[in-house]
C-alpha cells in the first residue's frame, strides 16, 4: 500500500524491507490499516524521500452500518470490507482492498433509501478516517523532530 508515495526514481535498483512484529490486532483488515500506518511513519521516520505519506483505515459494512476500525466479530459479520490507502496532501487513493460488494451511485443520484451502502459515500467516510490516521502520523513525526532538536526556534519568543 505505500509504494506510490516512495520517489522511487531516486532509489534505483533497490529496495526496502519492512518487518512488522504484531504484538495484538482486532480483526485482519485493521492489522493491515495499522501495519500501513505504521510502515508509512517509520520510512518517514527513516528520512527517505516521499511524495506523501500513505495513511490507511479499515471497514467493514454489517447489518448495523458502516463500521471503521471493525473489531474481528465485525469483521466476520460483514457483508462487505477492506481497506483504504490514502495519501492526503495528493488527494489519492493509492490502494483500495475490499471485499463483498458495493452499490454504485448514478452521478447526482443522492438517494441513500435504497438499504445498500453505497461506494461513494463509504470511500468518503473511510478516507475521512485515513486522514484522522494521517493527523496521528503527523503528530508522532512532530514530536520526533522536536526531540532530536532539528526544529528551528521560534523567531516570536526568541
Amino acid at each position: 500500500m505505500i509504494g506510490p508515495m516512495i520517489l522511487s526514481h531516486l532509489f534505483p535498483k533497490s529496495g526496502i524491507d519492512v518487518n512488522i512484529s504484531v504484538l495484538e490486532y482486532t480483526g485482519k483488515w485493521s492489522l493491515l490499516a495499522l501495519a500501513t500506518n505504521a510502515v508509512s511513519a517509520a520510512i518517514a521516520q527513516s528520512e527517505i524521500d516521499v511524495v506523501d505519506l500513505v495513511s490507511a483505515s479499515s471497514f467493514s459494512i454489517t447489518e448495523d452500518g458502516l463500521m471503521i476500525d471493525p473489531t474481528v466479530e465485525e469483521e466476520e459479520k460483514a457483508t462487505a470490507g477492506g481497506v483504504i490507502g490514502y495519501m492526503a496532501s495528493t488527494k489519492e487513493i493509492t490502494d483500495a482492498w475490499i471485499i463483498g460488494s458495493l452499490e454504485m451511485e448514478e452521478e447526482n443520484d443522492m438517494q441513500v433509501d435504497s438499504g445498500y451502502e453505497r461506494l461513494g459515500q463509504t470511500l468518503k467516510t473511510v478516507v475521512t478516517a485515513a486522514t484522522d490516521a494521517r493527523l496521528v502520523i503527523n503528530h508522532a513525526l512532530v514530536e520526533l523532530v522536536k526531540e532530536k532538536g532539528l526544529v528551528m526556534p521560534d523567531t516570536e519568543t526568541a
